[in-house]
This record gives C-alpha cells, structure tokens and sequence, in this order.
C-alpha cells in the first residue's frame, strides 16, 4: 500500500467522521460539568477519543494523537474531581477542542500560523497541576438542561435509505404502466441512477475498509519498537454503512491491542524461538446471518493472572483466596471501561479504552454485534468480531401478473390458496396501488385467485398463473409497513407484495 499522500477521498471521509466526534466530546463534556452527564457519557468520550487517535494514525497524522493524549489527561484530572472545574479548565477544554478542528481540516503542508502548539500543550499540563492542588468543592445543585444527543447525525439512516426505495418502487410501475415510450426509457433511466445510488449508500466494501489499518499498525509497531506483518485476507464482502463503520472501528482498535499487547519486542519473541517479526492476520467472510471479522495475532497471548490481579486490585473481582472466578468472568472484565493491566498511561495504551471502544462499537451496530475472545499462553491471541447482516435473499412464491407482463412475489411464510377465478371479488395489484395499465399484454385467458388471511380476515388477490416457489433478492428493500417494493427473481425485476398491506378483505 502507497504511504504516500492518502487519496482525497479517504481524507475528506476522515474529516467529516473526526468532526462528528470532536462535536459530541464537546456536547459530552458541557453535559458532564454542567451535571446532566454520567459514566456511560465519561466512557463514550473516552471511547471518542481512543478513536479519534487511532484514525488519525492511520492516516501519518502525529499532531492531532498528541493533542488527544492531552485532552484525555484532562478529563482524567476533571473526572477526579466529578467535573467539577473552574471557568478557566473549562476554557482549556475548548480551546483545545476548537484547535483539534482546526488540526483536523488543515490541509496537506499548511502550517498553523502563529499557533505555538508545543506552548499550548504545555499550558494543558500546567492546568491539569492547577487543578489537582486546588481543594475539592461540593458540586453546585445541576443546572437543568435539554438531554444532549449525542448521536451522530443522519448521515445515510435506515429510514432515508428505505424512502428511496419507496421511490425506485414507485418509479418501476410507473415505468410499468406508462404508454409513451420515451416516457417509459426516461423513467427507467431515473430509476437506474436511484438504484445506483441507493447501492452506494446501501452496501459499502468491507475489504477497502478494512485495508487502510495496514500502514497504522506497521507505524505502531516501529514507534514501540517491535517487527510485525500484517496479513489481510478478507472476501470481497459489502455490508451496511452503520456495520462497515462498527467494523471498522473495532478492528482499529483490536489491531492497536495485538501489535501494543499481543506482539513482543524482537528480543523476546527470539528467546520464544519464534521469527522475530510478529504475524497478525485479518480476514473477514459471511458467516450465516452475519459479517466476522477475525483477528488472529501469534503473540504472547491474554496474561489471565495479570488479569485477575488487576481485577481483584479495582475490586471488579473476589478477592477471597479460592473464590470461583469463571473464563467468563476474566473477559467480562477485560472488555470493561477503564480497564487495564497496565499501570503506565502512554500515548497508546494504558488507559484501558481500545477493548471497550470494540465492544461498544460493535454493540452500536444494527441488531447488536459482539466480540468473541480466545487465547492460548505464548501462542496468541483471537478475536472474533460479529455484526448481524440480514439475508438479502427470500423465500417466495412467484405468479405472473394479470394481464401485464411482470412477476408477482408474496412472502412463502404468508398462507396462500389459489383457484381459478371463479367470481369472486379479487383485488388487483397494480390497480391497489394506483396504477391501472392501460396497455397490457395479456398472457392466456387463464386468472386465478390467491386469497389468503391476515389478522382473521379473507384477502383475495387477482394473479394470471399458478404459482411457484423460488428465491428472490430484495436489493432495494422498503418498510414492513409498504405495500410492495422490487426484488429480483432469476435476473428479472418483480414486484413483491405485502397482502396485509395491499388489499381490502373479499367480500
């Protein structure tokens, strides 16, 4: 990979993500000292911060790790004291924070100016000692406050994504039943460029994100004087924004723990009898209804009684000689906030924020994720990380359309019988949802009825054939609560329908 300048895109995708963070470490810290914040919020900006360090890494960026470091000292010295600060901390706080964007927006060779940014570190360690010699106040009574959102903004959200494919949806029968066709090619051309676009923002490539870990970890390991290959192996899988971005995360994290905890310093791993550069794999695959992640490390692997030492030091453990502590409860508290085996705090580790900010991140993506932890004494270290990612492909039950030529598809979990029209009121699909044909092309003289019950009632829809049972791929899917949106059976568009949404009961 080119160690170069990194290309514009991956920047400008860095700063947009690095703002957003710098933007809730603010709204966090003006909660925590105004006493509307707790714990979890504590835990969320450190894990902000963690992050934020770590991409900027990625990218060959030393100025913006520095001024984390110092801004997580900080919060160290303003959480002693449960944030509770003077004006002037409080000020630190936010020069500092309107400097890191400012560090982050700085463009490629820019200097910054008149800033004297080794004076304004040491101005943050002068604050810091001002603060712990000064005596301890009671908190003042909270001053009320709006609940702060500290999420991140809608960039691309499930609900934005599933209104474009309302619009593909309706723009296809449109396309369907329009009679001119110049009319027909420019509604077919639009919907092209909204399934395009709706594919970009729908799907990412977990190989281009995972990638750009590559020359972080090698920088990691020369800065702490170690040898490390690092092997990426993963399948060309896509997934969704929100997992691609839990992934991601995780896997910054995960690979930062391998190469400053897993992998040993050269002289150590040569009296091991091991090569003197340490191997860290990464691959990543679809594994049934999810994406994993593995990251396999042949370092010193997990120091269990250090462990436990540490956790029965902060009292997260018994402390009784002989008490029962499980393989369960070790990895509990490994992943917990705040956790280390270290007693050392550096610009990389020691503050026990990387194996929380994993599971954190993880727990945040779409239907839950989760992070699974093996190791074996001098042998290396595992980590299995897992993100939901629904089937994009179905069961149905296909027919042709009455007389139109288009393909039907109804759920094969919904109940159906199916007879030939006999009389009966029957609800036409395209007519159900506003769209009359008005020139069809009718496939025999044949029509059936598929009638089914929600909810206790009879629905009776008009279909032209008999049906079949198939798969269908729903590249475009919409809301439970929509009649009917596109999927693909055997390279043809058809239109899937949601009964219970679609038709009145038979009479």
């Amino acid at each position: 990979m080119n160690l170069g300048e990194p290309p514009a895109a991956i920047v400008a995708r860095f700063q947009r993500l690095a703002i957003e963070r710098v933007d809730r470490i603010d709204a966090g810290w003006t909660a925590l000292i105004q006493g509307a914040g707790g714990d979890d919020q504590t835990a969320e900006i450190r894990r902000e911060l963690h992050t934020l360090k770590g991409d900027a890494r990625v990218l060959g960026q030393h100025q913006i790790p520095e001024l984390c470091h110092k801004l997580e000292d900080l919060f160290e010295a303003a959480h002693e004291r449960d944030y509770v600060v003077p004006d002037e901390l409080d000020a630190v706080v936010t020069m500092t924070t309107r400097l890191l964007r400012t560090l982050i927006r700085k463009k490629e060779g820019a200097t910054l100016g008149a800033i004297d940014l080794p004076g304004f570190l040491r101005q943050i360690d002068d604050a810091i000692v001002d603060l712990r010699a000064r005596s301890v106040p009671p908190r003042p009574p909270s001053r009320a406050m709006a609940a702060l959102a500290l999420e991140a903004p809608d960039r691309v959200s499930t609900a934005t994504q599933r209104r474009l494919a309302g619009a593909a949806t309706a723009l296809f029968l449109e396309a369907l039943v329009a009679e001119d066709p110049a009319s027909r090619a420019r509604l077919c051309a639009v919907l092209s460029e909204i399934r395009a676009l709706y594919d970009a923002l729908s799907a990412v490539s977990l190989r281009a994100v995972l990638a750009r870990h590559e020359p972080a970890a090698h920088e990691l390991a020369r800065a702490l004087g170690k040898q490390v290959e690092v092997i990426f192996d993963p399948a060309d899988v896509t997934v969704r924004p929100e997992a691609a971005e839990a992934l991601d995360i995780a896997t910054l994290h995960t690979l930062r723990n391998a190469v400053d905890h897993g992998i040993e310093l050269p002289e150590v791993r040569r009296a091991a009898g091991k090569p003197l550069a340490g191997t860290i794999r990464i691959s990543a695959a679809v594994s049934g209804d999810a994406v994993e992640v593995v990251i396999e490390d042949d370092g010193r692997g997990v120091a269990w009684e250090a462990v436990r030492a540490r956790g029965v030091a902060l009292g997260l453990l018994p402390a009784v000689l002989g008490a029962p502590i499980t393989e369960e409860d070790l990895l509990d508290v490994l992943f917990r906030p705040g956790f280390s085996t270290l007693h050392r705090v550096s610009t990389v580790s020691g503050r026990g924020i990387g194996l929380d900010a994993v599971r954190a991140a993880l727990r945040r993506a779409g239907g839950g994720g989760t992070v699974r932890l093996s190791s074996r004494p001098g042998r290396g270290t595992t980590f299995v990380l897992r993100v939901p990612q629904p089937s994009r492909v179905i069961d149905v039950q296909c027919f042709q359309a009455s007389g139109v030529d288009l393909l039907l598809a109804i759920p094969s979990q919904q109940p159906l019988t199916l007879a030939l029209e006999g009389g009966e009121t029957a609800v036409d699909p395209l007519e159900a949802l506003g769209h009359r044909a008005t020139a069809r092309s009718v496939h025999g003289g044949r029509r059936w009825v598929a009638r089914a019950y929600v909810g206790g009632a009879a629905i009776a829809v008009l279909v032209g054939s008999a049906g079949r049972r198939v798969t269908a791929e729903r590249f475009c899917p919409t809301a439970d609560d929509r009649p009917a949106e596109i999927v693909r059976i055997d390279g043809r568009d058809a239109l899937l329908l949601r009964l219970d949404r679609l038709a009145r009961p038979a009479e």
